[in-house]
């Protein structure tokens, strides 16, 4: 069994014998995204569940809310967060309180369909909401320097999501001009700008790639600025991000079909991803293999030998979402 088998085969059961510990959402994320290379079915189950309470299940507030109260979405009450750049989003959102409404929202709404679940739901409220979302002026919203500073990864999700619901199929094009007019067509001295910043215009390009996919059901084409980026400045990534952040621009090469072509820096970033493996605490901590699970989630994807991606199951005769 060569080194990336290995890896994977350890990591599945690491979270296979933590199944009765681990949160629903933890165990959900991670099985789907192995499902996604894989076509493995026997998490079909878990994954199931965690669709109908994390998404599903809350369509009908979502949608009541939005329907119903043209002053939707609300401040957090919550603490301050201590991260530059969780605090960037969050004082966003303060003072944009529906980017947070529209940004959950419309990520369950993706979720809904990418899992055939959209006629599952009341109709008529559905087809108002479809409505009433292609009124909403998403560009002030979204096309403009401070949100996709501020709100990043998460901007990217959601014009792409616009996109894959047919809501408005240019948004994610717009912003996607955007980011790259602010980075890297400015011909701005990045080295200027915090690591917390740059953290999030990496994430915010990989995130461009990976929403483009529809989370992992098809290659992509296009996005070859952000590809050239990502080869050129490889050494930097590494140094100014995370082992996370690495192996979602390891992965984007491969999503992109770019991995022939950037061979040898795709089997750097693998190798180097792979000697930061703490398997003694992961084995040993549930709560570090809690926290990790999104790292190992993209590193089965990188590691992954895949032809084809294997699309969402389709949940709609499924008893649960009756």
């Amino acid at each position: 069994m060569d080194n990336s088998k290995k890896t994977t085969s350890k990591l599945l059961d690491l979270y296979e014998k933590r199944v009765f510990e681990l949160p629903l959402g933890i165990l959900g994320h991670f099985f789907a995204r192995y499902y996604a290379v894989t076509g493995d079915e026997k998490h079909k189950k878990i994954v199931a569940l965690n669709i109908f309470v994390k998404y599903f299940s809350k369509f009908n507030k979502f949608s009541e809310e939005f329907l119903k109260n043209e002053n939707f979405g609300k401040k957090s009450k919550a603490p301050t967060p201590k991260t530059e750049r969780k605090r960037a989003r969050f004082n966003f959102y303060q003072k944009n309180i529906k980017a947070r409404f529209f940004d959950d929202f419309l990520l369950l709404l993706f979720y809904l369909n990418k899992y055939k679940l959209e006629k599952n739901v009341s109709q008529k409220e559905y087809k108002r909401v479809i409505a009433n979302l292609a009124k909403i002026d998403f560009y002030s919203l979204y096309n403009n320097d401070n949100a996709i500073r501020s709100d990043s990864s998460y901007l990217f999700n959601s014009v792409f999501f616009l996109k894959h619901l047919e809501i408005d199929t240019k948004i994610s094009q717009v912003c996607e001009k955007r980011l790259k007019s602010m980075y890297v067509d400015s011909k701005m001295d990045l080295a200027d700008i915090s690591d917390s910043e740059y953290k999030s215009f990496v994430y915010s390009m990989t995130h461009i790639i990976i929403a483009d996919s529809k989370y992992y059901e098809r290659f992509v084409s296009g996005h070859k600025w952000i590809i050239k980026y990502f080869a050129n400045n490889l050494d930097t990534i590494a140094q100014r991000t995370t082992p996370d952040i690495l192996a979602e621009v390891g992965f984007c090469f491969r999503l992109c079909r770019e991995e022939q072509k950037y061979l040898s820096l795709l089997n750097e970033i693998k190798k180097q991803s792979l000697s930061l493996m703490s398997w003694k605490k992961l084995g040993a901590d549930i709560n570090f293999l809690r926290w990790k699970e999104h790292t190992n989630s993209i590193l089965i994807m990188l590691l992954a030998n895949n032809k084809k991606f294997h699309k969402a199951h389709d949940f709609s005769k499924n008893r649960l979402f009756q």
